[in-house]
């Protein structure tokens, strides 16, 4: 991952969508449709930490091709030192952005090479580019390689996740402490009903809940992969932010770790390089035991981005590959209901990432803060949630209730891509 210059964020997309097909249906030529698809697609980019001068170009450039940045006061009378402009316009007004920049100086050609990396990364781009991904992860039995596991990440099929918990405790009420016979039938469930990725766990990371140790964890995980061992078709996710655990398991068929450290525990990286495994790094402000104790942010959206470019940077340092590694943004992890409506909203501030988007807002309590409903009566609000994630760029939802969410998402997507 190129390390930027310049903090970029796309505040809001509005892609193509059914224009492609309406233009065939009115009879017009593919090279007229290459010119005119990015007029209809429209994005909104707030690039952050730009003085005043830099600022003034860019706002002179936007206007005179009829677009639009917003810049503050202070920049216009030159009392501000620092600060955010707020881009406007189709992709076309952006790519002719780009091309003026790069003539000007203050280190803006570098700005419009950025900006153009950004553009490209959008869903269903006209300019090219995508936000399709395709992750390769070895499968180990006995410490051996016995299958290798293909994920495809596309628009048209967003990827379930389910959740199994290995946990007395769990705040779903759904733990299968003890229980490995129902947890493996459970994960075979969740397969036939359409589940790409089984997420197992087995500490609680509920609010206020205590840390148990490795051997505690071990003793309730290591009978589930030692069950399935090698035969499982879909990845399997270990939920865990301890080493010794993540290795254990990753020798007994789990290929993902889902960390809700984001690699902060010595020597997760470095594990997770040698085995090649995929990785989930999640935004939590705090531990599970002090996260919900007033959390509070200035701007969430952006902050959570800057962390998780920062951990993904770190990790890539570590050797695992780019391809690996998925973001999350933790839901729920150090946050008030508000912050999660607004982590929601603004996916898209974690598309220049350029990595897939795992949410997880199932059954979680601001669904309940909403509805006023309890964890086991969450089923609709968690799949309006998921479906609303989705829409708003999630590429992996992870969820309790997988056959509900993956009819909610396939419908989704068919009406979003008018065919399935």
């Amino acid at each position: 991952m190129r390390r930027s210059n310049f903090p970029i964020y796309v505040v809001g997309y509005m892609p193509q969508g059914i224009l492609p097909q309406v233009m065939k249906e009115v009879g017009v030529h593919p090279r007229g449709m290459n010119i005119m698809l990015p007029k209809g697609a429209f994005v909104r980019l707030l690039i952050r930490d730009l003085d005043p001068r830099q600022a003034n170009i860019i706002k002179q450039s936007m206007l005179s091709l009829g677009g639009e940045a917003a810049v503050p006061m202070g920049f216009l009378d030159f009392t501000l030192e620092r600060g955010d402009v707020l881009l406007t316009g189709t992709l076309t007004q952006m790519a002719k952005l780009t091309d003026k920049l790069k003539l000007q100086p203050f280190g803006l050609k570098v700005l419009a090479e950025e900006i153009e990396e950004v553009l490209r990364g959008l869903p269903d781009s006209p300019l090219g580019g995508s936000r399709a991904f395709a992750m390769e992860l070895p499968r180990r039995s006995g410490g051996k390689i016995v299958k290798r596991l293909r994920l495809r990440i596309t628009r048209r099929r967003p990827l379930v996740m389910g959740v199994i918990n290995l946990t007395p405790d769990s705040f779903s009420g759904d733990g299968l402490a003890g229980m490995v016979d129902e947890a493996v039938s459970r994960a075979w469930t969740m397969r036939d009903h359409g589940a790409d990725i089984v997420d197992v766990g087995g500490e609680s990371s509920r609010p206020f809940s205590d840390p148990v140790t490795a051997e505690e964890e071990l003793k309730r995980v290591m009978p589930f992969f030692e069950t399935v061992g090698g035969s499982f078709p879909l990845p399997i996710s270990i939920d865990t932010y301890k080493p010794s655990v993540a290795e254990s398991t990753l020798k007994e068929g789990a290929s993902i770790v889902n960390d809700i450290y984001a690699l902060r525990s010595r020597g997760m990286a470095d594990l997770i390089s040698k085995y090649k495994a995929g990785c989930v790094v999640m935004h939590m402000q705090g531990t599970p035991k002090n996260m919900q104790v007033s959390p509070k942010y200035e701007r969430a959206a952006v902050e959570v981005a800057d962390f998780l470019k920062d951990r993904l940077n770190f990790a890539e340092k570590k050797g695992i590959k780019r391809e690996h590694l998925i973001v999350d943004p933790g839901i729920g992890f150090g946050k008030e209901l508000s912050h999660n409506l607004e982590l929601i909203n603004r996916i898209s501030y974690l598309f220049p990432l350029k990595a897939p988007i795992l949410m997880g807002p199932s059954r979680k309590s601001f669904i309940g803060r909403i509805t006023g409903r309890s964890v086991k009566r969450r089923v609709a609000g968690s799949i309006a949630a998921s479906v609303m994630a989705y829409l708003m760029g999630a590429d992996i939802l992870r969820v309790h209730d997988v056959k509900e969410t993956r009819d909610a998402l396939d419908v989704a997507s068919a009406i979003i891509h008018e065919g399935i």
